[in-house]
């Protein structure tokens, strides 16, 4: 789907900086333990009480929540949630809504360890935004 006011990505400086991009982090992870809290409160499920092989069972179903959230916001809408309250979207190297394979790698980018580090530069191009090819944008 291509954007009609879609813009070539030639530059950082088009990218949106490091403090905008730790506050969409900031909110979606919010909006993600909120997820999985509506998760574990409908599965009547306290995870203080889990025995060993019940909590592999449940985290792995809290990690299907975090991606389930970005990759289906992101490859509906172009963004998440606090994209939307940033005015931020996700973009490809043309400035169009990415395809659904670069959501999808985007999305499974996030499982990296330490990723975040990938995020000290004043324009940070995380992990997920280099190997999906993707970009975090002002919104047009």
């Amino acid at each position: 789907m291509e954007n009609s006011e879609s813009t070539r990505i030639e530059s950082q400086e088009q990218l949106v900086p490091w403090l905008s991009r730790l506050c969409n982090y900031l909110i979606d992870s919010v909006v993600v333990v909120l997820l999985m809290q509506a998760y574990l409160g409908a599965m009547g499920v306290n995870p203080e009480a889990l025995a060993p092989e019940e909590s592999l069972t449940v985290m792995g179903h809290l990690i299907l929540i975090k991606l389930a959230y970005y990759f289906g916001m992101e490859a509906l809408l172009g963004k998440t949630l606090a994209k939307f309250i940033t005015r931020t979207q996700v973009v490809d190297e043309d400035g169009n809504k990415p395809a659904i394979g670069k959501i999808a790698i985007r999305t499974l980018c996030r499982l990296i360890p330490l990723r975040e580090l990938s995020f000290v530069a004043k324009f940070p191009y995380g992990f997920h935004d280099r190997f999906s090819k993707t970009y975090v944008v002002w919104d047009s």
